[in-house]
């Protein structure tokens, strides 16, 4: 988006850790939110249209993640939403006067298709700011859902027709009133995965010139006594190489203990980390005794998935030692505030620590949420070459490289994942680098327990290999060694990592 049009009076734009975003509306799409009975009328005039929904099937509304209010429990099941063409519109609006709510699609400064739902969210200063919160929905038409099951100064609200503005309006009326720590709209956005063992001889991420320098320190330790929860698709916990999974929570569903898989990435993941070692059979995951804890999500674009995926980052930090996140999406404050809580009151105040993948846009910027808090190891990935990956987003925030492309890793059984066997030998992306540094942080804190978040990220970027081809540099706010734009700090060096950690006993 151009200056011109950022510098506009009437621009639009939602507010981001206090920055301005701004917004520029795409004509084809938009967001629509209806009554369950009126879900028949409005199929019938969807299949006589010439304009089909971008999306399937209209959906239910899906509120996990919410202690919700008596109003919004009985009517939680009566919403519905949609994802339409912009020229059905008028159709639409004509023809179901019982629409309760339409906003348009836009194009964010940042670059990112999203969507508005008719949600937004509000973080108080403190739990007494909730009369102003009242004062102010009340004012404006709009219903207070209720607030975040696991961040309780979170609420949601909705607007409707009769609201005095539209979520994004008044997202932003909310936080420029000064009255609340944080408003922002819940944005409809593409929150993606970033995608004497058999196959051993295959793992060149784990042995020799430009792997992870894993050998030596599987020697030392193979990561017992630490958790590591993966916020991902789902994990096969019936694969014979994954026997140390357990499942935490459907993000989705609002479900405990659920075995929900919405498809491979999550078992993929899940294998480079904690894969059974020297067990005859697949692979060797990095540190094969840590616990994994399984947090899955669809990754579909969908009204309220900010909110669920920071759910489970503020959840996992209540048992994790370790959170890895191999996706990311549109700005989020909501995501943010959940991993500056695990930075400072994760492990009984030493700090959870948070891995996230770069992303897979070849872009000189860190996508969301890696660029988001000091505290995130942000990973980029390289290839057998020790060269960046093509694909792998780099720039200012990048901090280490692990190996991201032709990565044997464990599939979904039975031939429903990646490839027909129960293995795949090409799982690519930073999806598959982040794991590896995941795996590192849990086998530094299996030899030393008293580390601090902060002192893992130092240890990890401190003993990272200096790869071939790049020249370091000393970069202000880099305090850990020499540093590159492309590749960060180095290439992850498990062993030197561990040993880091025991002398620091």
């Amino acid at each position: 988006m151009e200056d011109g049009v950022q510098n506009m009076e009437n621009a639009k734009y939602y507010w981001y850790e206090g920055e301005k975003i701004y917004l520029e509306e795409i004509p084809e799409k938009e967001y629509v939110v209806f009554k369950k009975k009126d879900l028949q009328e409005l199929s019938s005039l969807k299949s006589r249209s010439s304009s089909p929904l971008f999306k399937g099937e209209f959906q239910e509304l899906k509120l996990t993640g919410i202690v919700l209010s008596d109003k919004a429990a009985t009517e939680k099941d009566n919403i519905m939403w949609g994802i339409t063409e912009r020229n059905l519109k008028s159709a639409i609006t004509g023809e179901i006067p019982a629409i309760i709510y339409k906003s348009p699609f836009y194009k964010s400064s940042l670059g990112e298709e999203i969507g508005i739902s008719h949600l937004f969210y509000v973080k108080l200063k403190s739990e007494k700011d909730k009369d102003k919160l009242i004062e102010l929905a009340i004012k404006n038409n709009v219903e207070i859902i209720g607030n975040n099951e696991f961040m309780p100064l979170w609420y949601t609200l909705s607007c409707d027709n009769e609201s005095a503005g539209d979520a994004l309006q008044l997202a932003n009326e909310f936080y420029e009133s000064s009255l609340f720590e944080f408003a922002e709209p819940d944005i409809i956005g593409n929150f993606a995965v970033n995608t004497n063992d058999t196959y051993f001889t295959k793992q060149w991420n784990l042995k020799g010139s430009n792997s992870i320098n894993w050998v030596s320190a599987y020697a030392l330790t193979q990561g017992a006594n630490v958790k590591v929860a993966i916020i991902d698709t789902g994990i096969e916990l019936l694969h014979p190489d994954l026997t140390n999974v357990m499942p935490a929570y459907d993000l989705v569903q609002g479900w405990w203990y659920a075995t929900n898989i919405y498809n491979q990435h999550g078992t993929a993941c899940a294998g480079i980390i904690g894969a059974t070692a020297n067990n005859n059979k697949g692979i060797a995951g990095i540190a094969p005794k840590v616990a994994i804890e399984s947090y899955a999500h669809n990754f579909e674009t969908q009204p309220n998935a900010g909110q669920q995926l920071a759910s489970g980052i503020a959840l996992a930090s209540r048992s994790a030692d370790v959170i890895s996140c191999s996706w990311g999406g549109p700005t989020s404050s909501m995501i943010t505030d959940a991993i500056r809580y695990d930075a400072g009151w994760g492990r009984n105040g030493k700090g959870t620590v948070v891995v996230f993948a770069t992303g897979n846009d070849s872009r000189n910027r860190v996508s969301f949420p890696a660029n988001c808090h000091s505290s995130v190891i942000a990973v980029g990935a390289i290839g057998q070459n020790g060269r960046r990956s093509s694909f792998s987003n780099y720039g200012t925030e990048l901090d280490i490289v692990a190996p991201g492309e032709y990565i044997p890793t464990t599939d979904l059984l039975y031939g429903y994942g990646y490839d027909t066997s129960d293995y795949t030998m090409n799982f690519d992306g930073t999806s598959a680098a982040c794991p590896h540094v995941a795996a590192v942080a849990a086998l530094i804190l299996s030899v030393n327990k008293n580390l601090t978040a902060q002192e893992v990220k130092d240890i990890i970027e401190k003993t990272a290999k200096k790869v071939d081809s790049y020249s370091y540099t000393t970069v202000s706010g880099r305090p850990n060694g020499t540093w590159n734009g492309e590749v960060g700090y180095g290439l992850v060096d498990a062993y030197n990592a561990v040993l880091e950690a025991r002398r620091r006993l």
